[in-house]
Parts: structure tokens; C-alpha cells; sequence
């Protein structure tokens, strides 16, 4: 019996060592799944495979529901996404999980920002200036902002204070502090903060001119003027002053006066080249500013190696419509031709002057200088385009995509994916591009003119109707008088069936200013057609197509053209 019992325990002590080793084995293995799935999901998170990476992390979910670092890491991805509330909720989980972690609680802090529920973001950053001393300075920044925004104007310059004592004295806390005495109508401390400011750094000037302009903002022209003076009082002949007080006189009404101080620091050889760039620049832009050819032609003689000045008068030229305007441009490419802006600005120029040939040659120069630049190859392709190689513009176009994409440049993506959509389209590559559609939409969901084409290719060919309907009223959501989108949804009406809603929409199409539209107007009388109008009535509508049709250049090349012809003819109507 003893024996017995002895073996029996043997045998259930073996049982329960087994059982424990295989359970200490499943356990390591429930560890080494969700590392591989937690960081699989980080590198597809990275490579922009965002589906396969929350799929993952939900994997790593189900073996560990109260892993902190995994609802963080879904938090963070449904923010990128705009999934707000999502990451709200995911981020309080992860902070519940791990109440130490001071990381959570700034991004959940700035989520909060982001549906503007201030007071428990405030809450947060309250908690982490006593949590985490080390950086305590960027939390009294966010709260001054919070409290700003709260109109606590109190505890927004208490966290600036606290904020200031450790940062030092700066130009953004200082016009803050200011800003918010004023709204407490503490004019006298407002311009303290100023004051404190200039006595901070004595040679600054432009905090001078700060305080001037700053009584202008609040009405005081006189204490602004003084403010001025005072300041080339103490600094005779000041450069940024002298600019800063021409602009203050001319905003006075005091033009003439204005003008002659502005000038005055062009025309001086003393005066550094950085400020006379962007008094230039301002001149150029501002209409009411008129000055004489020759202040730009000093400009550019003084600093012979500077292509800005060139650029700029440039502009002043070709907006007045004197193509001189095109060998400053050249001048300019001539001293620098790594200039990205003079290269789109002269292939510009020559595709709005339709001058094919120019066009195509500046396009070419500018790859040879940027061989990576996505705005210059999207160019580039346009050119191939024009010369109807259809394949080339694509594939240089597909690297501009490639470009774009590693730059960040989304919408440019989303443009460069729908021009090789619709080079598709012409090839009659339907299946491409239609998925080329969908990539374009991918980045840019809400790019009418992408929707409205997306839409009139698929009623075209009679393809998902029902998604082409959803897509076109998108369109006029955002633009209902359109004739371009009315158009559009009467078209996909018609290819349903649904003529009277077609013929509603066509009219409307027509009378928002599409009787100029050829396809237009063909639409019309078909539409009318298939609504039981009289023949005569449609066919007065598909001549007025034809006629415009033929004016065109290539009329025939119109793949309906034959079709059109006979209907126009004959008043008989044909598919």
C-alpha cells in the first residue's frame, strides 16, 4: 500500500512538473509571438503598410489585452489617421496601464488639444510640471497656450513668467505677455513686457520698431511715431528702422514720406544685402507701392552676384506684359542655376504663352540641374505629354511620384497619380486607371476634379454606377453651381435610367455656363432624347455640339465624332 501511494505521488508530482513546464513554455512563447508582431507592426507602421500594422498590433492585443506599449502604439496610428476619439481612448488605456509614463501622458495631453477639451489637457500638464521636473519648461508652454486660448488670461502670463525665468527674455513670450495684458486692459504693463524686452538686448532694433508698431496696432499713432524716432535717435541711419518707420508712415497715410525712407535704403551701397532683398520683395508685392525701373536695376548692379534681385524685377516685368521680364529670368539661372523657383517660373511662363517648343527645352534644362525634383519632373512629363509620348510622360511622372512621396509632398502625389490616370484613360487602359484613381484618392479623398473624372470614366463604360453616383455628388457638395460637375452627375443619371433627374440636372449644367461645352451639349440632346423631347428640339442641341466640336483642334480625334455627326444630320439619335 505504502508502496503504492509512494508511486501514485511520483506520478502526479511528474504530472504537475510537466504541466508547469509546459505552461512556463506557452508563456515564452506568447512573449516571443507578440515582439515579433509588436515590431513587424513598427516596420510596416514605417514602410506606410498601415492595415498590416494595426492587424498585428490587434494580434498582440488578443495574447496581452494589458500591454501599454501596444494600445500607445494603436493610439499613435489612429491619430495619424484622424481617428481622434479612437486614439483618445486608446492613450487613457495606456496611461491607466503604466501611470508612470510621462511620454503617454503628453500625447494624450496634445490628442486632447486636438478636440479642444482644454481643461483636462490643462489637468495633464498641471500634473506633469509636479511629475517630470526636467522638463517642466515645455509643459508651462503648452499651459500658457492652453490659457490663453481658455481666456485665463491670469494663469496664461503666470505660466509665461514661469516659463520666462528659466528660458530667459524672448521676442514670442514677451508680444504673448503683452497681447494678454492688453485683453486684462492693462495698457502700462503691456508695454513693460516691451521694454523689458529692448533692455534685454539694447542693439536690437527691431524690438524698437516691435514697440512702435505695436502702439499703431492699438491705435496710437503718436506714442508709435515717437517710439521711432527716438529709436534713430539712438541709432542714426538704422538700416531696419529706417525700413520698418517707412512702412509705419506709409500705413499712417504719410506715402510720400514712407516711400522716401524706403528708398533711401535701396539707393544706399551700405546697407546690407538682406534687408534690401526683402524690401524688394515687399516693394514687388505691394501694388501700391510704384517705384521706378531704376531702384531694381540698382539693386541688381550692386550685388552682381545675387540672383534674387533679377528674379524679382522679372516678375515686376512680365506681370506688366514685357517679356524682358524672360532674360532677367535667365540672368538669374545664368548666376545660380540651382534656383528651383526661376526654373518653374520661366516653364511657366512659356506653358501659359502656349510656346510648345520653349517649353519643352526649359523643362529638359531644369532636369539636368534636379534630376530629383518631383515638381520639376511633374513638369518635365507634361512636356512628353505635349509631344504625345504618352508612355514616356508616364514613367517620368511614376518617378515623380517615387520623389514626392520620400519629400512628404502628398498632394502632389495625388495630382501625379491621377495625370497618369487619365493618360490611361486615353490608352484605354481602363483597369489601370482606375486603380490609379484610387491610389490618387488614397492621399487626396476629397480632390473634386480626381472624383468628378473617376466618376465620368466609370459611367463612360457603364461600370459601378452606384459608386460613380456617391463620388459625383461629392463633387457638387463642394461645388454645386458647377457645369463641369452637373454635367457629370447628369451623365451617370442618364446611364441609369433616370431621365427626368438627368434632364434636371443637364439644364442646370447648361444654364451654370455650359453651352460653350461641346460634350456638353451633346449631352443635352441626348438627354432630352431618352426624355421624350421632340427629335427636332434634341437635334438643335447636338448641331450646336458638332459646330463647337469642329472648332477644335483635331475634331475627329473625339472617338464619338461619327456618332455625333449622324445625330446632328439626321435627328436620329444613335448610342
Amino acid at each position: 500500500m505504502i508502496r503504492l501511494t509512494k508511486i501514485l505521488s511520483i506520478v502526479v508530482l511528474s504530472l504537475w512538473v510537466f504541466s508547469s513546464a509546459m505552461a512556463a513554455e506557452s508563456d515564452a512563447q506568447k512573449r516571443m509571438k507578440l515582439q515579433y508582431y509588436y515590431l513587424e507592426a513598427l516596420r510596416q507602421k514605417q514602410s506606410g503598410d498601415i492595415g498590416a500594422a494595426v492587424d498585428n498590433l490587434y494580434r498582440c492585443n488578443s495574447l496581452d489585452n494589458n500591454n501599454s506599449e501596444v494600445f500607445a502604439a494603436l493610439a499613435d496610428i489612429n491619430m495619424d489617421n484622424s481617428y481622434t476619439m479612437a486614439a483618445i481612448g486608446q492613450m487613457r488605456k495606456a496611461t491607466e496601464l503604466e501611470p508612470r509614463n510621462v511620454d503617454y501622458k503628453v500625447d494624450l495631453a496634445n490628442y486632447l488639444v486636438n478636440v479642444y477639451d482644454l481643461r483636462e489637457a490643462a489637468k495633464l500638464y498641471e500634473g506633469l510640471v509636479r511629475e517630470d521636473h526636467k522638463r517642466k519648461n515645455i509643459y508651462y508652454y503648452y499651459l500658457a497656450n492652453i490659457y490663453s486660448t481658455m481666456n485665463e488670461h491670469g494663469k496664461a502670463i503666470d505660466a509665461w513668467n514661469v516659463f520666462e525665468r528659466e528660458e530667459g527674455v524672448s521676442e514670442t513670450v514677451s508680444v504673448q505677455k503683452f497681447k494678454l495684458y492688453l485683453k486684462q486692459k492693462k495698457e502700462k504693463k503691456a508695454f513693460s513686457e516691451l521694454d523689458k524686452l529692448i533692455k534685454s538686448a539694447p542693439k536690437e532694433t527691431k524690438y524698437i520698431a516691435l514697440k512702435g508698431d505695436l502702439y499703431l496696432a492699438i491705435g496710437d499713432k503718436q506714442k508709435g511715431e515717437q517710439c521711432y524716432l527716438k529709436g534713430l535717435k539712438d541709432f542714426p541711419g538704422d538700416p531696419l528702422l529706417m525700413v520698418q518707420y517707412g512702412y509705419f508712415l506709409n500705413e499712417v497715410g504719410r506715402t510720400e514720406e514712407g516711400m522716401e525712407k524706403l528708398l533711401s535704403v535701396l539707393r544706399n551701397p551700405k546697407v546690407d544685402y538682406v534687408v534690401k532683398h526683402d524690401l524688394l520683395s515687399r516693394i514687388a508685392r505691394d501694388s501700391s507701392m510704384k517705384v521706378d525701373d531704376s531702384y531694381y536695376l540698382d539693386v541688381i548692379k550692386q550685388y552682381p552676384s545675387e540672383e534674387y534681385p533679377s528674379l524679382v524685377y522679372s516678375a515686376v516685368l512680365l506681370d506688366r506684359g514685357d517679356t524682358t521680364g524672360i532674360s532677367y529670368i535667365r540672368k538669374a539661372l545664368s548666376i545660380n542655376p540651382k534656383h528651383e523657383d526661376a526654373w518653374l517660373l520661366l516653364i511657366r511662363y512659356y506653358l501659359e504663352k502656349g510656346d510648345t517648343t520653349r517649353f519643352v527645352n526649359a523643362a529638359q534644362e531644369s532636369i539636368e540641374q534636379f534630376p530629383e525634383s518631383a515638381s520639376l519632373l511633374d513638369v518635365r512629363g507634361m512636356a512628353h505629354l505635349m509631344l504625345n509620348e504618352n508612355t514616356e510622360a508616364m514613367t517620368v511622372w511614376k518617378s515623380a511620384i517615387r520623389y514626392a512621396t520620400d519629400n512628404g509632398d502628398y498632394s502632389l502625389v495625388a495630382e501625379l497619380f491621377a495625370k497618369v490616370a487619365d493618360v490611361l484613360m486615353q490608352m484605354k487602359q481602363v483597369d489601370s486607371c482606375f486603380a490609379m484613381m484610387d491610389s490618387s484618392l488614397n492621399y487626396s479623398p476629397n480632390n473634386v476634379m480626381v472624383l468628378n473624372n473617376y466618376a465620368y470614366y466609370l459611367s463612360i463604360r457603364n461600370r459601378d454606377l452606384d459608386k460613380a453616383e456617391r463620388m459625383s455628388l461629392q463633387t457638387l457638395k463642394a461645388n454645386p453651381k458647377s457645369p463641369v460637375f452637373l454635367d457629370t452627375y447628369a451623365w451617370i443619371c442618364f446611364k441609369k435610367g433616370e431621365y427626368n433627374i438627368a434632364n434636371l440636372y443637364i439644364q442646370q449644367a447648361y444654364m451654370n455656363g455650359g453651352k460653350e461645352d461641346p460634350e456638353l451639349l451633346e449631352h443635352y440632346g441626348d438627354i432630352l432624347y431618352k426624355s421624350g423631347t421632340a427629335a427636332t428640339e434634341c437635334q438643335k442641341y447636338w448641331k450646336e455640339a458638332l459646330e463647337k466640336r469642329d472648332k477644335l483642334e483635331n475634331p475627329r480625334d473625339y472617338i464619338n465624332y461619327d456618332n455625333l455627326k449622324h445625330k446632328a444630320e439626321t435627328g436620329e439619335y444613335v448610342e
